[in-house]
């Protein structure tokens, strides 16, 4: 059963105030994320998600400033390198990364960091827990998605910031055009702000769910 959703009336205001900046600035194609497994177009979203974060990236809980901007453009780059594209048994497209790719492109930035986020994610744990993924059911322009967090790549973003830890992993779902996606993008960075800040320490990861680009809910995972 999925978690009940709460209320984000904040949501709505931004989507009513920024759509029009929003929507023009995204110019990937809607079925290109679900279609195309090229490492050139996965990096071309993550580009896209990148030039995004002014506008759809929403309150960062953890301070980013340990990475400068030159870093962060880095880490961006590596996690492309990381994130890999599938089809699974039921024909859907999956883009993922595990946790031990996430902590090898930090790695390949700052070792040093590297080295403290790895004390803060725990051991990477193995199979489907230790891996934090977009399933895409059907084509993209659709909306209908589930995302998978690990609880590895959660303890990462309480360490680094959020914008810093799901700009990788949310590059397809807001290479997107349309202000639905750029909702959906906006509304998992809330969610998973209220999580990084009453949560110590997570020990599980977590699937938020949409349909047509409205969130139903989440489940551990």
């Amino acid at each position: 059963m999925f978690k009940s959703k709460k209320s984000f009336a904040l949501l709505a205001v931004t989507l009513t105030l920024g759509a029009s900046v929003i929507a023009p600035t995204i110019s990937a194609s809607a079925d290109s994320v679900a279609s195309d497994s090229s490492k050139s177009q996965l990096s071309s979203n993550l580009q896209s998600s990148a030039n995004l974060q002014n506008n759809i990236g929403g309150s960062d809980t953890t301070n980013d400033s340990q990475l400068s901007a030159a870093q962060q453009q880095q880490l961006q780059q590596e996690i492309a390198k990381q994130t890999i594209t599938t089809t699974d048994s039921n024909g859907n497209t999956v883009e993922s990364i595990s946790d031990s790719d996430m902590l090898n492109a930090v790695y390949q930035v700052d070792p040093k960091l590297a080295n403290e986020v790895a004390l803060t994610m725990g051991p990477p744990a193995n199979g489907t827990k230790g891996t934090s993924k977009i399933i895409w059911h059907g084509k993209a322009r659709h909306g209908n998605v589930d995302i998978y967090i690990s609880a590895g790549m959660l303890n990462f973003a309480k360490k680094v910031g959020i914008n810093i830890a799901l700009t990788g992993l949310l590059a397809p779902l807001a290479a997107i055009p349309g202000a639905g996606a750029a909702a959906a993008v906006l509304l998992v960075k809330q969610v998973l702000s209220g999580w990084v800040v009453h949560e110590n320490h997570f020990s599980d990861g977590r699937v938020l769910h949409f349909e047509g680009f409205n969130y139903k809910g989440w489940d551990r995972q």
